[in-house]
């Protein structure tokens, strides 16, 4: 036998339980227990959630993958030292302090942790599930993880953030700027925050989730919507560069005014765009009619910070 089931027994010891040699797997979640004293040494595999654990002290050394969430754990002192997999959300945590250097996830959720003190030195942890905590800042977060779930913090920063970080979730923090993001970072959610702008949000992002954020359209000039701007919209987005550009075909001071909107040639709706010259090669004749002169024309075209 190695799965050994006493779930839901309303056992409040694991002193005298009858366990069978040989079991790999124990669950004893579920139950009234305050220690694990009495848990067999040889178990791989231990789930002893929702009890009534106040300490690790008990557990046995040769257990990798823990589930002891759901308890009254105020320090993981007796954690195992060769664990892998640390599953402690919805405890009383105030510390890494006795977490192993050879775990690989840990979620330590939902408890009032408030640094990465205890944890810092690890360096194969590659998963970290740390949101709804205290954690004001990142200093100390193990510098080879991966996924990093940080949300429902007081994080007013993204400093000191491990570079190897490609999923990173820290909505419902305070940050207000996205720089210290790494720039391998592929997913990155950060809903609910202060930000005002995406400066320092990595080109590598192909997955962004950012709303509820105050941000700020940036325009070079007060928005009135004046008979003379909505004119300039309606060519500078609806007529070929080409056209509006040529002084035969739309008046000289409604080209003068598209000009200075420098409104983007590709989003159409962010002011403040920077304007580049493109070379078109085209005719000086109407599309029937091939014996016109061909010739080069340089249409200015505008490029905002995001599409660039």
């Amino acid at each position: 036998m190695e799965v050994f089931d006493i779930s839901s027994r309303g056992l409040t010891t694991l002193v005298g339980v009858q366990i069978p040699e040989g079991v790999t797997t124990l669950n004893c979640s579920d139950n009234l227990l305050t220690s694990l004293v009495g848990c067999p040494d040889g178990i791989a595999m231990l789930e002893c959630s929702r009890n009534r654990l106040a300490s690790l002290v008990g557990c046995p050394s040769t257990v990798t993958i823990l589930y002891c969430n759901d308890n009254l754990l105020t320090s993981l002192v007796g954690c195992p030292q060769n664990i892998t997999d640390l599953i402690c959300y919805n405890n009383m945590l105030i510390s890494f302090e006795g977490c192993s250097n050879d775990v690989v996830m840990v979620d330590c959720s939902h408890n009032r942790i408030a640094s990465f003190v205890g944890i810092e030195e690890n360096v194969v942890i590659r998963t970290l599930y740390c949101n709804d905590n205290l954690l004001t800042s990142l200093v100390g977060c193990p510098r080879s993880v991966l996924t990093l779930i940080c949300d429902n913090n007081r994080l007013a920063s993204l400093d000191e953030c491990p570079l190897t970080v490609t999923s990173l979730n820290c909505n419902h923090n305070r940050l207000t700027s996205l720089v210290g993001c790494p720039q391998g970072c592929v997913a990155l959610y950060c809903k609910n925050n202060k930000l005002a702008s995406l400066f320092g949000c990595p080109t590598s992002v192909v997955i962004l989730m950012c709303e509820n954020n105050p941000f700020i359209q940036v325009h070079t000039q007060v928005q009135t919507r004046t008979l003379r701007e909505i004119a300039a919209l309606s060519v500078r987005n609806n007529v070929s560069g080409i056209v509006w550009n040529d002084p035969t075909q739309i008046p000289q001071e409604l080209t003068d005014y598209i000009s200075r909107m420098e409104l983007c040639s590709v989003c159409h709706s962010r002011y403040a765009a920077t304007c580049r010259l493109r070379s078109v090669i085209g005719t000086t004749a109407f599309p029937w009619d091939h014996d016109g002169d061909v010739i080069n024309y340089d249409v200015p075209m505008w490029y905002c910070e995001r599409c660039v």
